[in-house]
């Protein structure tokens, strides 16, 4: 079982859970960290303190304050408004990761979310109930708030999702699966669980996952072909490339180097011809520029992965800051 904390989610773990149905908890330390926000949520309302999406409208009605009875059916209301995404559905391995990452989003404690109603996203994780999240829709520079409208339905009975292989109504998997869906939202979760960067990140954790394996078979591929055709193997020294001051391209040398490592069917300078072709002897500075690119990428969505990306932001002061973290 993986444990998360808000902070040190990466794209193995990601996967894992997300295509080999590991397991996930919550850390101690991190359900704390979500009891606080909540109990901050609750002083401003009992304070009267006007917060943006806590008892307010939403988008240009954010000045219109609204009774505090009816603030539960606000957010579920958000939820049904914006649940409508179109296309084809996303794979399950792209909803999982939403649901993961948005977990791992509310549990730094900055959302002021139910613990309850993390816990039931986890229990769905866990249970294997899979929301029906269409691939079209999302406003990117307000976030993703189609996408993850359609993932969060479910923890409410509405909606669809995928079950044991089928798509059912949410309340008909929920129930097979054995999961209590919360009664109502309270205020501010609605708006919680939608307004983030989820659906794209998680897309983009397993463009990068598969991206790495065909990095490493471009490597496989190209050592194969210095094989075939007795490559000369000086190219990949290490001075070579450390004079050329390019980490990828040192990385890519280096990995040729331990690929080529005892082969018979390569050959040294001199010893068959002077040089190779360029489609030889540049692998390192080709593939170097890739695995750059890669790294960069990858750097932001693994900081991405475990980012607070909602708006308002409930400080530890029991103040909600309207910002824009939510864009994506």
């Amino acid at each position: 079982m993986i444990e998360l904390s808000g902070h040190d989610l990466n794209i193995d773990q990601c996967v894992d859970i997300c295509r080999n149905r590991r397991k996930v908890k919550i850390s101690d330390a991190a359900m704390q960290r979500v009891r606080t926000s909540r109990r901050a949520v609750e002083a401003m309302l009992e304070r009267g303190t006007v917060a943006y999406g806590v008892n307010t409208g939403f988008g240009k009605l954010c000045d219109d304050i609204i009774p505090a009875d009816t603030l539960g059916e606000l957010q579920e209301n958000l939820l049904k408004s914006h649940a409508c995404g179109i296309g084809e559905p996303f794979g399950e391995d792209i909803v999982r990761g939403m649901m993961l990452l948005r977990v791992n989003a509310l549990i730094k404690g900055y959302s002021g979310v139910r613990a309850e109603t993390v816990e039931t996203l986890v229990e769905m994780l866990n249970k294997g109930v899979t929301p029906v999240v269409y691939e079209q829709g999302s406003l990117g520079a307000s976030g993703d708030l189609v996408p993850l409208a359609h993932m969060a339905l479910p923890l409410i009975g509405l909606g669809e999702a995928d079950y044991g292989g089928e798509r059912l109504p949410a309340s008909a998997a929920m129930r097979k699966a054995g999961i209590r869906p919360l009664e109502r939202l309270e205020a501010k979760e609605g708006l919680a669980l939608i307004n983030g960067t989820q659906a794209m990140c998680s897309v983009s954790v397993f463009a990068l996952y598969d991206m790495r394996r065909l990095i490493d078979a471009a490597h496989m591929g190209a050592a194969l072909s210095f094989e075939a055709l007795r490559g000369i193997v000086d190219v990949f020294e290490e001075t070579v490339h450390d004079i050329r001051n390019q980490k990828g391209q040192i990385e890519s040398a280096r990995r040729m180097r331990a690929l080529l490592e005892g082969s018979s069917n390569t050959t040294k300078q001199g010893e068959e011809r002077v040089q190779d072709a360029y489609a030889l002897r540049c692998v390192p500075q080709v593939h170097g520029a890739v695995l750059d690119a890669f790294k960069h990428v990858l750097d932001i969505v693994e900081r991405e992965m475990n980012a607070m990306t909602d708006n308002p932001v409930i400080l530890d002061d029991e103040r909600a800051v309207s910002a824009g973290n939510f864009h994506g």
